[in-house]
């Protein structure tokens, strides 16, 4: 799930190849895919030929997955700009990560990863959400299928 600037919460199915460098993105409300394969991103704007890297900008989601895809870990030509960064240990199998922004110290963004994955389970930010409520290993003969969004009861509970 990823709550926007404007409080809206969308539910997503984001579904990764790691060794092909490809990914589909599908959010809640069935228009709004994007997916990358073949150094081509396609989403609502066309398709434009980019690195694998550059083409998590505008899908955050997929960055859940490979938390290193997050801008706040590069220089601040890259978007990043947050230092220093406090890494800290909470429950029994997660890593929390508060990044400080150079700029300003008061504006700080989280995340919170899995050690027995390494996927950002949750990740805070300026305005935004994003909670990974679900991870799925497929076989390599698997398809995904459409996505199934059901509405959620309630806070989603942490698992740390």
């Amino acid at each position: 799930m990823e709550q926007d600037p404007m409080g809206r919460v969308r539910q997503f199915q984001m579904v990764l190849d790691e060794l092909a460098s490809a990914w589909v993105l599908d959010r809640q409300g069935g228009g709004d895919r994007a997916s990358y394969s073949d150094r081509v991103l396609r989403n609502v704007d066309g398709e434009i030929e980019t690195e694998f890297r550059s083409s998590t900008a505008s899908a955050q989601p997929v960055c859940m997955a490979m938390p290193e895809l997050f801008p706040q870990w590069g220089p601040s030509e890259r978007g990043g700009s947050f230092f220093p960064m406090l890494v800290q240990r909470v429950g029994g199998h997660s890593i929390l990560v508060t990044f400080q922004h150079e700029a300003d110290p008061a504006y700080r963004t989280t995340m919170v990863v899995d050690e027995r994955d390494g996927i950002a389970r949750r990740r805070y930010g300026r305005s935004e959400a994003i909670i990974v409520t679900d991870v799925r290993v497929m076989e390599d003969e698997q398809t995904p299928g459409r996505p199934r969004f059901s509405r959620p009861l309630g806070p989603i509970p942490a698992d740390y």
